[in-house]
């Protein structure tokens, strides 16, 4: 990655016309996924499709890392169906709802953050925009994923050679491994 711009888009997920998420690769196991929302009608149609697309293109263990802010047209001062829906989604997929709890549009609270656990958010700010949703300015906290370790084979032909030979040798699992164990002795 080039040092003046570390962060890369890694993938992107097309959700509808007005927005789509997107996989950010911070470092080489360090990423977040962002989406800026806009379901247009907050239609039931509209939550589940949102759901789906998360479901069938970002892996589940990279959920946790999920930040989703926007206007979602779905009321939580209220209580409603739509409503309903979404937080009952949110929690089968272990997401979270950073709220202000205060109006964000005339008096409805609209705008709002769907996020995985593995992020953090504190503290907020109303302020007034030009436009007719007001602005929340969010503290979050986004730690670094883990780091999973590479697996470096000092030499690679040997390990091809131990694992075709135990492979011969083998008549079942219980034997290739007792094969692979006794090679590396």
């Amino acid at each position: 990655m080039d040092k003046k711009h570390p962060h890369k888009c890694h993938k992107s997920i097309f959700i509808n016309k007005d927005f789509s998420i997107h996989r950010i690769l911070l470092d080489r196991d360090k990423f977040i996924w962002l989406g800026s929302v806009y379901l247009s009608l907050g239609s039931p149609t509209q939550i589940q499709l949102l759901f789906k697309k998360i479901y069938e293109n970002i892996p589940q263990n990279e959920w946790k890392f999920i930040i989703l802010a926007g206007d979602f047209n779905v009321n939580l001062l209220n209580s409603s169906k739509k409503r309903e829906l979404l937080i009952c989604l949110c929690k089968q997929f272990k997401l979270e709802l950073a709220r202000t709890y205060k109006n964000t549009h005339l008096k409805s609270e609209l705008d709002y953050v769907i996020h995985g656990n593995g992020v953090i958010f504190d503290d907020f700010e109303i302020k007034k925009s030009p436009s007719d949703h007001n602005l929340i300015l969010w503290d979050i906290q986004i730690p670094i994923p883990k780091l999973k370790p590479y697996l470096k084979l000092p030499n690679r032909k040997l390990a091809n050679h131990v694992t075709i030979k135990a492979l011969l040798q083998s008549k079942n699992a219980t034997q290739f491994l007792t094969h692979i164990g006794e090679s590396t002795n």
